[in-house]
């Protein structure tokens, strides 16, 4: 395919005005959005580049599958995109302001990876890639910046330890299995985060050499279960933060093996719900913090035994409802954040004492999404100065009935 220099853009502001220029350079495109920035407050750009059209300042790319070296240097040396959100996995989105969005190719030369590795940006995405050479591995391991092979649902060993030489984020969630051979391959990372985030299983044999890893960050988020076994390997990782989004469960012997982790930071942030017993154990554990942010509600006797958490932030953001006595128990939790942005009202006699016990509590209380509260609520929220609340006039304020 034969590389193309310029590129025909069209700049569209937000009331539908549009310049259209068949063969501007990169330069006057951004030129003639300057000017119309001057005019009107929104501005969206437009460009068409061989066959795909491009959104938002997003890079343009080719619409070939297979990437050249050619057409990687125009990538990489044109018109860089402000913003860019790639939803990796459920619940994982990484945003980028300077990113390259391949995700049309599914080739990639190795000479095209070589001028890849030169991208200044944030982030390549090469998520439409199934199978990648070794040689191109190598070269996309030179680059600095975030690296998401999403679209490999297999690697060979050789690929996986020519891309653990990588510094920066590697994503590699389209893998659903791990050989211990390639999670042996994938040892010597020593990365800011190693995504998995699709593994749906994982045995010991394989957890091990991804823990003794030296990467700051393991996301292993496809995980609905793990057996004790995988749970006492995973424990040993010690790097910056754990994240097992996926669990939606936790027995009693896993919560206890992951009681031992050695992560600062341990994130099971997809149990919706968390039986007392398991939660004694799991408060054993004592690094920097722990994250339940998927609980939207707990009992009186798991919220007793995670106060007892010695970690300085335990985090449960996703709770939405709170009975007074969980309030009780919370407010005199030193561990506990006292961020509830997922309580929205506060009514009854019910919502005034919950109110009373967070208005109590020595430390901060955050309720950024409250909309609807008793009158008697919000005079006692009101008078803490260390609550947090949106403005009076963006709550409904109940009166109290006579």
């Amino acid at each position: 395919m034969k590389a193309v220099s310029r590129l025909s853009a069209t700049v569209v502001a937000s009331d539908g005005l549009r310049i259209r220029s068949p063969s501007c350079s990169v330069e006057s495109t951004a030129r003639a959005q300057a000017w119309m920035k001057r005019w009107r407050a929104t501005l969206w750009c437009v460009v068409w580049v061989a066959g795909r059209l491009c959104l938002a300042g997003e890079t343009p790319v080719a619409n070939d599958e297979s990437l050249t070296a050619e057409i990687a240097q125009l990538l990489v040396s044109g018109t860089p995109c402000r913003r860019l959100e790639l939803r990796l996995a459920p619940g994982l989105t990484v945003s980028a302001q300077h990113a390259l969005d391949l995700g049309n190719f599914k080739h990639l030369a190795p000479e095209a990876a070589k001028v890849l590795c030169d991208f200044q940006g944030d982030l390549i995405a090469l998520d439409g890639l199934r199978q990648l050479e070794p040689d191109a591995a190598a070269f996309l391991a030179l680059y600095k910046g975030a690296l998401s092979l999403s679209g490999l649902v297999a690697i060979d060993d050789d690929s996986a330890k020519a891309l653990a030489r990588h510094k920066g984020e590697l994503y590699l969630n389209g893998l659903a299995t791990l050989p211990a051979s390639t999670a042996q391959a994938l040892n010597g990372y020593s990365g800011d985060a190693l995504c998995l985030a699709g593994l749906g299983t994982l045995t010991e044999e394989s957890a091990l050499p991804l823990v003794t890893a030296n990467s700051l960050a393991l996301i292993l988020d496809g995980l609905p279960r793990l057996t004790p076994a995988v749970g006492r390997a995973l424990a040993k990782y010690e790097g910056f933060y754990l994240s097992l989004g996926g669990l939606q469960t936790l027995d009693v012997h896993t919560a206890q093996c992951l009681a031992e982790s050695k992560a600062l930071r341990l994130l099971l942030n997809g149990l919706a719900d968390l039986p007392a017993e398991a939660a004694s154990k799991l408060a054993a554990f004592q690094r920097l913090e722990l994250h339940l942010n998927g609980l939207t509600s707990l009992s009186t006797e798991t919220a007793r035994a995670l106060a007892t958490c010695k970690v300085e932030a335990l985090h449960l953001e996703g709770l939405s409802d709170i009975s007074p006595e969980v309030a009780v128990v919370l407010a005199r939790s030193h561990s506990w954040t006292g961020r509830l942005p997922g309580v929205t009202a506060l009514l009854g006699e019910d919502g005034l004492l919950v109110a009373r016990e967070l208005s109590g509590r020595e430390g901060a209380v955050s309720l950024p999404h409250l909309k609807k509260v008793s009158a008697e609520a919000w005079a006692t929220l009101s008078a803490k100065p260390d609550i947090a609340i949106p403005p009076r006039d963006s709550i409904t304020i109940v009166p109290v009935m006579p």
